[in-house]
């Protein structure tokens, strides 16, 4: 896995979307916090060998 850091720097230039709605809870997780919680996983070996599943994408 790379460093959190580089992580980080491929996370920011994942497309958001236009227009979301608070109220529906779509908001974008800050790249920096979503590869804290990568690296946190992958820290203590929740990640290698695994399938990674995020249901709660989208945008509603």
């Amino acid at each position: 896995m790379s460093t959190k850091t580089r992580l980080a720097q491929q996370l920011a230039v994942v497309a958001g979307f236009e227009d979301p709605r608070v109220d529906l809870e779509q908001y974008r997780t800050p790249p920096g916090l979503a590869a804290h919680l990568v690296h946190t996983a992958d820290l203590h070996d929740d990640i290698e060998g695994r399938t990674v599943v995020d249901l709660g994408t989208g945008t509603g």
